[in-house]
């Protein structure tokens, strides 16, 4: 675990540590620093080499080492700032990413960087744990893979269309035993049913409809394991209209029935 190291991680906020500073004076950065954005005022920014941004929440910035970086005030963040040994694959691939990203899955990001506060800060352990790299680990695997879709979200002059897209998610993980139409997700949004849909298979790669369906298995795979209860009542419970259509879309999603997924699930040995 030596090739990265946690330097510093926990909540910083501008008003507390400098709240006569409007801006912050030029630096260079000297090692990783990632930083999620919680709340901030109004015209407050973030600078980078030739780069620049307007803050907003659940804005994610990656400064790199070696880089020219100062804020324009007032900002609360999560900040993680790590020493990544060079010549690695995680440095690599750090140095790859791109300065800013206008997240989409904002609740993966929130859960990674809440679950390192209470294991770093609030329950004060070893911030180069293991549980702490496995959390560093999956940051930069999100970050790695959310990439290229976040350059071409900054490259449109439309973040209300990718903000839309993040509520409208959350909508369906908060409400997918529900019956979510598009035309439901069309009137949350402000988009006509179409539109949104364009947009959001654009966006994801997948349309809303699919989407919502891996949602919804995911959620039947987890009760699947958790509670011995009939299919159909697991089918249901997870928003599916029948047990044939759930057993259908369960199998084109995994490649397996249901009550294969189960058998496959459990664990043999001769105790």
């Amino acid at each position: 675990m030596n090739m990265v190291n946690v330097l510093n991680f926990g909540i910083y906020d501008s008003k507390k540590h400098q709240p006569s500073v409007t801006e912050s004076e030029v630096r260079e950065v000297d090692c990783f620093e990632v930083d999620f954005i919680l709340s901030c005022d109004k015209g407050s920014a973030s600078y980078i080499d030739t780069e620049s941004q307007e803050l907003f929440p659940n804005l994610l910035i990656v400064r790199k080492p070696g880089c020219k970086s100062h804020s324009r005030f007032h900002f609360r963040c999560y900040g993680l700032h790590l020493s990544v040994k060079k010549d690695t694959q995680i440095y690599n691939d750090l140095m790859l990413l791109p300065s800013y990203y206008l997240i989409t899955n904002t609740e993966v990001y929130q859960n990674i960087f809440s679950d390192m506060f209470r294991h770093l800060v609030k329950s004060k352990e070893n911030s180069n744990s293991y549980y702490a790299y496995s959390k560093i680990l999956e940051l930069v695997y999100h970050l790695k893979k959310d990439a290229e879709k976040n350059k071409k979200s900054f490259s449109s002059p439309f973040r209300k269309e990718t903000l839309s897209i993040d509520k409208a998610i959350k909508f369906m993980k908060e409400n997918f035993a529900q019956n979510i139409s598009l035309k439901t997700l069309g009137e949350l949004t402000g988009y006509s049913k179409n539109h949104f849909r364009n947009l959001f298979s654009a966006a994801m790669n997948i349309s809303p409809q699919k989407y919502l369906e891996k949602i919804r298995i995911d959620n039947a795979k987890f009760l699947m394991i958790k509670n011995e209860i009939p299919i159909s009542e697991i089918a249901y419970a997870s928003g599916f209209s029948s047990q044939s259509y759930f057993t259908k879309a369960f199998k084109e999603v995994t490649g397996q029935t249901p009550g294969q997924f189960m058998k496959s699930a459990y664990l043999r040995y001769d105790g």
